[in-house]
């Protein structure tokens, strides 16, 4: 089943976006411990 507003985005592009999200929610939560340890 392929929705039809991806239809003119390939699997590899979706796949790409799809990480690029969880990279930058990974790395900002990561930005945010750090910066709350180093004043704890």
């Amino acid at each position: 089943m392929i929705d039809k507003t991806w239809s003119a985005v390939t699997p590899y592009e979706y796949s790409v976006i799809v990480i690029g999200d969880v990279y930058n929610n990974v790395s900002f939560k990561i930005t945010l411990i750090l910066f709350a340890l180093q004043f704890s």
